[in-house]
């Protein structure tokens, strides 16, 4: 089965361990590639959806993988037992709906590794780790069809306070860095604009420094 770039980065962080959850696993291409590739004993994949978790489970069925991979029904980390994985996968959602999901677990997020990979508020979740001493191991930037992605590696430990939770230390400066840093430069610009016209909420300074920030690190490349 070929993965999209979007899911080959979050496989590409795993290290072999026991026991991997895979929270909103939708389809279950994930856990399958994990346990095809030996990255774990075992995945239990997670849904809020019974309806979505029956695509995991009649993969799991077509491939005889049932004693691999293990479905459950339930909302984030709630499905998930203390000290019962090794590494939590939380991809296909909001940075701030991961960030609560991990507030609402702390002490499980705390102690597993945690591979991210929100689809929005990338920044946010990454300033509620670092203000939650949880150390950004690595990042990978990638673009999948039209979209950007952004997959964190985090563990719970000591982390950087001035972290750059915008431009990330770790990312290549390669063709898709320098596409999305214009990417951004377009977007910020098009809001700073209309922002000059009409800012009944205060938010053109806001996003003047942000499109600031996209803009020198674009430039100094």
């Amino acid at each position: 089965m070929k993965l999209s770039n979007r899911m080959n980065s979050i496989i590409n962080f795993l290290e072999t361990c026991g026991t991997i959850a895979d929270i909103g696993t939708d389809h279950g291409f994930i856990p399958l590639e994990i346990i095809n590739r030996g990255l774990a004993k075992k995945v239990i994949a997670t849904d809020i959806s019974a309806n979505s978790l029956k695509k995991t489970e009649e993969l799991v069925a077509e491939y005889g993988l049932e004693d691999s991979i293990e479905t459950r029904v339930g909302d984030g980390l709630t499905v998930i037992g203390e000290n019962e994985v090794d590494t939590i996968i939380i991809a296909g959602m909001g940075g701030i709906l991961i960030s609560e999901i991990i507030g609402g677990f702390i002490e499980l997020a705390k102690n597993t590794k945690l591979i991210l990979q929100p689809m929005t508020a990338e920044a946010e979740l990454k300033r509620y780790l670092v203000n939650n001493n949880f150390r950004i191991i690595d990042e990978y930037l990638c673009l999948d069809g039209k979209k950007f992605y952004q997959t964190i590696y985090v563990e719970y430990g000591e982390s950087k306070k001035d972290y750059d939770i915008y431009i990330s230390p770790f990312w290549k400066k390669d063709s898709i860095y320098y596409n999305y840093l214009k990417n951004m430069v377009g977007k910020y610009k098009i809001i700073v604009n209309g922002l000059k016209i009409s800012d009944k909420d205060g938010r053109l300074e806001e996003n003047e420094k942000l499109l600031k920030i996209y803009e020198e690190a674009l430039y100094e490349g």
